[in-house]
C-alpha cells in the first residue's frame, strides 16, 4: 500500500488546488474581468509556492544536523 508523509499529501493537496481553480476559471462564465484575472494568478501561484516551500524544506531536511549519536 502507498504511504505519503504530511508533507507528500500536503504537496499534492496544493496541486490539486491549483488544477482546481484552473478548472472554475473555465468553467466561470463570470463577467467580471478582475475575477477572472485574480483566479489565473491565484490557479498559478498556488502550485508554484507549493513546489518552492516544499523544495526549500527539503534542503533544510538535507542540510541539517544530525545529533552525534544518530550517526552510524
Amino acid at each position: 500500500m502507498l504511504y505519503l508523509s504530511g508533507l507528500e499529501a500536503t504537496f499534492m493537496a496544493v496541486w490539486i488546488l491549483g488544477i482546481l481553480v484552473a478548472a472554475a476559471l473555465i468553467l466561470l462564465k463570470s463577467p467580471d474581468l478582475r475575477t477572472r484575472i485574480l483566479l489565473l494568478v491565484f490557479s498559478i501561484a498556488v502550485p508554484v509556492f507549493g513546489s518552492v516551500a516544499v523544495i526549500i524544506y527539503g534542503v533544510f531536511k538535507l542540510f541539517r544536523k544530525r545529533p552525534a549519536n544518530q550517526r552510524t
